[in-house]
């Protein structure tokens, strides 16, 4: 099968509220909105959104290669700019976890003609963080509230 070169834009995001991960991602393969998803992954040691960041973006990869085949490059953006320069080698996460996730995200692109990354700005990255923040409602309900006390 001969692979379609025209290169599937996905944007992606991750929430990471009392140590789990949750992320969203958006793909517009012909320039409009068409795939999409929600994801909810297990606890990440540490509570750093820079390692849920990666782990959401090896998650994206898996699922689109499950639902669409790995056929097309894809070019993931996120607005996490220290996670997207640490996949693109141009500066070290000091995390622990870092470079398993990092090699999470390196495997999982392993299948596609090509895999690029991007930073955006928060604001071209709104419907993956809509996405993100609706995988956490699926779980805990829309009502769920983390109540502190604090005491002196």
């Amino acid at each position: 099968m001969v692979p379609d070169f025209k290169i599937i834009p996905v944007f992606t995001d991750a929430s990471l509220r009392q140590c789990l991960v949750f992320g969203g991602w958006v793909a517009y393969p012909g320039g409009h909105y068409t795939w999409s998803g929600l994801l909810a992954l297990g606890p990440v040691a540490g509570r750093d959104s820079n390692v849920a960041e990666l782990l959401v973006i090896a998650a994206t990869l898996r699922t689109l290669y499950a639902q669409r085949g790995g056929r097309r490059p894809i070019l993931i953006q996120s607005d996490s700019k220290v996670g997207i320069d640490y996949l693109t080698e141009q500066c070290e996460l000091r995390t622990p976890r870092a470079p398993a996730a990092k090699a999470e995200v390196e495997a999982a692109a392993a299948v596609f003609p090509a895999v690029l990354y991007g930073w955006v700005p928060r604001e071209q990255n709104k419907a993956a963080h809509r996405q993100a923040n609706e995988s956490y409602r699926l779980v805990f309900g829309p009502k769920r509230r983390l109540a502190f006390r604090y005491s002196k």
